[in-house]
């Protein structure tokens, strides 16, 4: 067996605290290097600590000799097989399987796992805040509300505030996803600073956020305004703008092509390339493999329709390297009103687009890593709920079983018969689990068949009805009613009996011998609506939101027995029916799960 998380042959080493010394002693004697040691408490077989240790040095034939001497539990992670008489002779020895030890090796893995992630987490967080701190863009995170959550150095430069004044204040103005704003910002002594925002919808701890990119285009709006001015007046503007260190081109509409007619030293600091290379050329030679279409076409759009523009659109510097470019077009109108030239501001924002992204992957990992620990948490809860809820019938099958074997001459027929049918009733509850747990695990993995039939429904409730009746005896009433009409529709046989079946079994196990179980049948426009009440405990207000989860019980039923599974299946079965489930529930004064299904029935994809 390959061991996942290493590249070499190891071992998993398992050893309680009486051990310790003495596996020390061995450890120091061997050729074996330990990689991985941790203290571990494991629910499966309890073990003060594992070592993992790195034996590609040990020829086979040592191995084995070795092995056969040590005070431990041991397994090859190489698959060559050497040692597995040696390993499986420990096994039975200290009540281990080898199903639990391999679990328990998987165990770890998945630790190593979790470890990795959050390495890479912290090094993302890192990068995150380096781009960020380096950024000269201020960046902010605000919540839907438009609270400040996140800021960054320059932002703080920006706003002449300090950090503590602006985070969880309300940023003050109103921001859409997707819009490039140009704001004031007043900034003190009577100085105001031209911003231009860009936003975009994201994540922060979570929930909805919009990601704020600010740059202070005071120098570029000055730029534009003496440009125009220069334009305008025969062109005297190359003095200028000679030293700007933003890239300015200028292009002539009124010659084929729109050739560029000007670039200055800023557009060339920028591109690596000189005027001579591109003077007389079309701008798309800054394009590239990766350069988007559409971004593209949002240019030739404005240039053909003569209105500006701001975009940002991945260009190529001559060298051939990728940068982010924010290219500002503005039109250049003469005093008649006739269009002379474009204009178009070129600024390299790479580094801002990098910080943008390393916080979107930042978030990503940060999501990844708490699926992987609800999926951990749910793995073990499933193993601890499974095994506590197969424990009780086990129980009482082999309680019968044993008496049965051993007093079975003794008894009369109907004390075999007590017995026999003590066993059925328990091999029923089991199956019972089974095909819940066997319906969820087909559900999560999108394999639950679907298979309609023309049926009809009143005889179907009232078939199952009886059948609950039939076991619950004299301990519950159950009553049916229904609504004048015809009932016949296309449903799944089997998934509605797992509905019915679950909701009218919780109705009647939280509900008080001798109570009432009602399930009332009727129509509402195109559904046919199904409703389980009863007469029990309630659900808690705060529970009923998470009713549907797998594994969830409501905090008043710690006395009861459940896996927290049946509501889960229920949903899952009316959710492939294109229906509609819902609760109603006062504490201590019932309950009632009303189901809705379409009267017109077709299969829901389940991709």
């Amino acid at each position: 067996m390959e061991h996942d998380n290493f590249q070499h042959p190891v071992f998993l080493f398992r050893f309680s605290a009486d051990q310790t010394a003495r596996f020390g002693e061995w450890l120091a004697q061997t050729p074996f290097a330990p990689v991985h040691s941790v203290s571990h408490q494991d629910e499966l077989a309890p073990a003060s600590g594992i070592v993992i240790a790195n034996c590609a040095e040990v020829k086979p034939g040592d191995l084995a000799g070795i092995l056969r001497r040590l005070p431990v539990i041991a397994l090859t992670a190489n698959g060559d097989g050497v040692p597995d008489d040696c390993v499986w002779d420990y096994l039975p020895a200290v009540g281990l399987t080898r199903d639990l030890l391999l679990r328990s090796l998987r165990a770890v893995a998945q630790r190593h796992r979790l470890e990795m992630m959050r390495h890479q987490l912290q090094a993302s967080e890192a990068r995150f805040h380096n781009l960020v701190a380096r950024n000269s863009d201020g960046i902010l995170v605000v919540n839907d509300e438009g609270v400040i959550r996140f800021i960054n150095p320059a932002a703080e430069r920006l706003f002449n505030r300090p950090l503590h004044d602006l985070l969880d204040s309300p940023l003050g103005f109103p921001v859409s996803a997707g819009e490039i704003t140009e704001l004031e910002i007043l900034q003190g002594r009577g100085e105001v600073a031209t911003v231009e925002m860009r936003v975009e919808q994201t994540e922060w701890d979570g929930f909805p956020a919009y990601l704020l990119s600010l740059r202070d285009i005071t120098e570029r709006k000055r730029t534009e305004q003496a440009l125009n001015e220069a334009v305008k007046t025969n062109y005297q503007f190359a003095a200028a703008i000679a030293s700007f260190s933003v890239g300015v081109i200028i292009t002539d509409p009124g010659q084929p092509d729109n050739p560029i007619v000007f670039v200055n030293a800023g557009f060339t600091s920028i591109t690596g390339y000189r005027p001579d290379e591109v003077i007389g050329q079309n701008w798309r030679f800054l394009h590239g493999p990766d350069t988007d279409a559409a971004s593209v076409q949002r240019i030739e759009n404005a240039l053909q329709t003569v209105r500006p523009l701001n975009c940002i659109i991945l260009n190529y510097r001559k060298d051939g390297t990728p940068f982010w470019n924010e290219v500002n077009i503005n039109p250049v109108f003469d005093d008649d009103g006739h269009l002379i030239n474009f204009v178009a501001l070129h600024i390299d924002v790479t580094l801002r687009k990098q910080a943008e992204q390393a916080l979107l992957e930042q978030e990503r990992l940060r999501v990844a890593l708490d699926k992987e620990k609800e999926l951990s948490s749910v793995k073990n809860l499933f193993m601890s709920t499974i095994s506590h809820e197969f424990r009780t019938p086990l129980a009482v099958i082999q309680t019968a079983a044993e008496m049965l074997d051993r007093y079975a001459a003794r008894m009369n027929d109907q004390q075999r018969h007590e017995r026999l049918m003590s066993i059925l009733t328990q091999v029923r509850h089991l199956e019972v689990m089974l095909d819940e747990i066997s319906v969820i695990i087909r559900a999560e993995l999108n394999r639950m068949e679907f298979q309609p039939i023309y049926l009809d429904v009143k005889q179907f409730c009232q078939m199952v009805i009886d059948d609950v009746q039939s076991t619950v005896g004299s301990n519950h009433r159950l009553i049916f009613t229904v609504e004048d009409g015809v009932y016949e529709m296309s449903v799944d046989a089997k998934l509605l009996r797992h509905i019915l079946n679950n909701l009218l079994g919780n109705a009647v196990k939280y509900s008080k011998p001798g109570s009432e179980v009602r399930l009332d049948l009727s129509f509402d426009g195109d559904f046919v609506v199904f409703r389980i009440g009863d007469q029990g405990i309630g659900i808690p207000e705060q529970d009923q939101p998470r009713l549907f989860e797998a594994f969830y019980r409501g905090s008043n039923v710690d006395a009861i027995g459940g896996t927290g599974l049946g509501l889960k299946v229920v949903h899952d079965c009316v959710m492939l029916h294109g229906g509609e489930i819902a609760v109603e529930s006062r504490l201590g004064q019932g309950t009632t799960m009303i189901v809705r299904l379409p009267r017109r029935q077709t299969a829901v994809d389940e991709d």
